[in-house]
């Protein structure tokens, strides 16, 4: 069985910019988290990389939304 959904732009863009922002939401409300780390070891070096990726979620977002 297959089920073919088409989208038009304007969802695809929606689906996006929703996604996009709840992720921005979890890595902000995680970012310094006690005693847990996403992307490395250092919990400060980690802080740098969570915001590194919430920055590039943004820049994206922009975009969908521009």
């Amino acid at each position: 069985m297959s089920i073919n959904i088409e989208l038009e732009h304007e969802q695809v863009d929606a689906i996006m910019v929703q996604e996009l922002t709840r992720q921005i939401d979890d890595f902000e409300a995680n970012k310094h988290p006690p005693g847990m780390t996403i992307f490395d070891d250092d919990p400060v070096k980690d802080a740098v990389l969570i915001q590194q990726q919430i920055d590039a979620m943004r820049l994206v977002r922009e975009w969908y939304t521009a």
